[in-house]
Formats: C-alpha cells, structure tokens, sequence
C-alpha cells in the first residue's frame, strides 16, 4: 500500500545517496594530494566535484519538474 506511494521516490534518494558517497570520497581524495595535480589540487577530486556537481543539479532540476506536474 505505502511502497507504491515510495516507488518514483526512490530514484531520488539512491541519487542523493551516491552524490553523498562522491563528494565525500572526492573530498578524501582532495585532501590527500595525489598526483597528477592541477594548480595544487589532485585532479581526481577535481573529477569527482564536478561529476557530483553534474548528478546534484540533475537532481535538483528532476525534483522541480516532478513538482510542478
């Protein structure tokens, strides 16, 4: 009864859930300073913020589009 009302939620929050796990591993990364860098920052991590950046905006935008229909 209720896990049909959760269905098109879930989605979302697996969404968020690997966003969460990105920034935080992109941060680790970040903060460890492995090489190749690039002006001083590991580019891995660089990678990594702007895939998570790309993921959150996705996510924010599917949420305001959900909204308004």
């Amino acid at each position: 009864m209720y896990v049909s009302l959760l269905v098109p939620d879930l989605h979302s929050i697996a969404l968020a859930i690997a966003l969460t796990a990105l920034i935080v591993g992109s941060s680790l990364i970040v903060l460890s300073g492995i090489p190749p860098r690039w002006h001083g920052i590991p580019l891995l991590g660089l990678i990594g913020f702007a895939i998570s950046g790309v993921m959150g905006l996705r996510l924010i935008f599917s949420m305001i589009r959900k909204n308004r229909s």
